[in-house]
């Protein structure tokens, strides 16, 4: 995975950056919103690149739809829902995940439902 230097979320567009992380308490990435900015630690493998961008794109998706301030307590599934819709529209508004070119196997049907390979 190549890690954008922008990545548009919501009607946002966030600015990714690499640094150096000297005495943060282990941290890998932080993410200000106030800033609409995602800092990665430059010196992370490129697996834990990956997944602490993953990781920093939830904590942005969680601040667009207002999760950060929410008062109630929401269920682990309301919580999955609102995120898997928000991280879809990030995935498709950035050319991550294009449903056009999406096939899949006979999904609701008695086929595995596996994507099919031959894109």
């Amino acid at each position: 995975m190549q890690i954008p230097d922008t990545i548009k979320i919501g009607s946002n567009h966030w600015h990714v950056c690499f640094d150096k992380f000297q005495n943060e308490e282990g941290r890998r990435g932080v993410t200000y919103p106030e800033l609409r900015q995602i800092r990665i630690d430059e010196n992370l493998g490129r697996q834990a690149i990956e997944v602490t961008f993953m990781h920093e794109i939830l904590h942005a998706c969680a601040e667009f739809v207002g999760m950060r301030d929410e008062e109630e307590k929401l269920t682990e599934e309301q919580w999955v829902d609102r995120i898997a819709a928000t991280l879809h529209m990030v995935l498709v508004e950035n050319g991550i995940f294009c449903d056009s070119k999406l096939k899949y196997g006979n999904i609701g049907g008695s086929g595995t439902g596996h994507v099919d390979s031959k894109l």
